[in-house]
């Protein structure tokens, strides 16, 4: 383990991107911090830097074996509880993190019932929707479909537990926005667990997670730290990407 992290202290890191400077303290899986993800500059003005994980399968090659002990891992950090469990994955970067991660857990609760949706920027069709934002993204609208049939419709409103999975979570506003939208589709959820390769939300906010989704909240994370990033002074002419017009 690193001396700073055995003293109690925060492992730093400093990024100089093109877009600005971002600093890092990091609280737990400092070790793992660069075999996990790397940092990238983004054409948007909302936010200027990206975390850009390396297990996915997605924008980094990997090995299987290292994305299937990720979903493990993760899978291991939610919550015994009871009564049926929702899953859902963020779009685009987390839909195959997200189906990693519910298929280790059914493995490991065979017996469990439990429901895999993901998220999507785009509205498909005509049945009844989730919409809920993404407010720092270049496309902020989210929404969550309906599945069709009618077991899985019914495993959705029974729901007691939702499992929220993102590659990384950097305030927590988006996973409180889909999780409050999905409690008023379904009052009988009555605990969240958030499912994240890197937490940069800080110890703070981390800790205030339960009050802030108003029940039972807890979170897993192979990284924790927090984030402060200083945007350089330089023009970001990004069109939205999102349009329905």
């Amino acid at each position: 383990m690193n001396a700073r992290l055995e003293a109690g202290l925060p492992v730093r890191r400093s990024e100089r991107l093109p877009t600005g400077l971002l600093d890092i303290d990091l609280y737990n899986g400092a070790d793992e911090l660069d075999a996990l993800l790397g940092f990238a500059a983004r054409a948007n003005a909302k936010r200027g830097f990206l975390f850009l994980s390396k297990v996915l399968g997605k924008h980094w090659p990997v090995r299987p074996s290292t994305m299937l002990d990720v979903h493990a891992r993760l899978a291991a950090g939610v919550p015994d509880g009871s009564g049926p469990v929702l899953f859902i994955a963020m779009a685009e970067t987390a839909v195959g993190l997200g189906q990693g991660v519910f298929e280790a857990w059914l493995r490991a609760n065979p017996d469990r019932d439990a429901l895999f949706l993901h998220t999507t920027r785009y509205r498909v069709g005509t049945g009844p929707i989730i919409e809920f934002e993404e407010a720092h993204s270049h496309a902020p609208r989210q929404f969550l479909h309906m599945p069709s049939s009618q077991h899985e419709q019914e495993l959705l409103l029974r729901a007691q537990t939702i499992v929220l999975v993102d590659d990384e979570a950097s305030t927590g506003n988006t996973f409180h926005n889909l999780a409050q939208a999905c409690r008023r589709l379904n009052p009988a959820i009555e605990r969240v667990h958030l499912a994240v390769i890197a937490n940069f939300m800080g110890q703070r906010a981390t800790g205030g997670l339960a009050a802030r989704f108003g029940m039972p909240a807890t979170l897993g994370a192979l990284i924790d730290g927090e984030y402060r990033f200083e945007a350089a002074n330089i023009p970001v002419d990004a069109a939205p990407a999102q349009r329905f017009d």
